[in-house]
């Protein structure tokens, strides 16, 4: 958090502060050790848009949002680059592999082992799959995606 402004103890913050989470600018109010209201940015990105949201408060202007739409797919992405890049990256992995090898990736990978019978995938119980030991069954659908 970052501290960017401090009003006097006798003025009421709230006017302010409702000002600022109207421009969608998110703050907490806390006192300081003399007693005053320490206004603390939650994102120091939002920064530039705080000083034109008091000027706007100050000259009684109404309520210009930031430009940070928090609904919006550029903002999420901007907050989770690591998570949508591995799940991208595991799309394209499982797509090429689909591409490259077919349906037969699908009954490499399944939960149990699977065959053609007469025209038909079989899928064999469980506790064939265990007793083979093919125990790394029990976790390689986790990695598989159906695309």
């Amino acid at each position: 958090m970052f501290k960017f402004l401090v009003l006097p103890a006798h003025q009421d913050p709230m006017p302010l502060s409702r000002h600022l989470w109207k421009a969608r600018i998110g703050h907490r109010i806390l006192p300081d050790e003399a007693g005053n209201h320490a206004f603390w940015l939650l994102d120091v990105t939002l920064l530039p848009y705080v000083q034109l949201a008091i000027d706007d408060w100050q000259a009684g202007r109404p309520t210009q949002p930031a430009n940070i739409n928090p609904t919006s797919l550029a903002y999420r992405i901007k907050k989770v680059p690591v998570t949508l890049t591995l799940l991208l990256l595991g799309c394209l992995v499982t797509l090429a592999f689909e591409w490259l090898f077919g349906p037969i990736v699908f009954l490499l990978v399944s939960f149990t082992p699977m065959e053609f019978a007469n025209g038909q995938v079989v899928s064999l119980p469980l506790s064939a799959t265990l007793t083979s030991g093919q125990w790394w069954r029990l976790i390689t659908p986790i990695f598989y995606i159906l695309a």
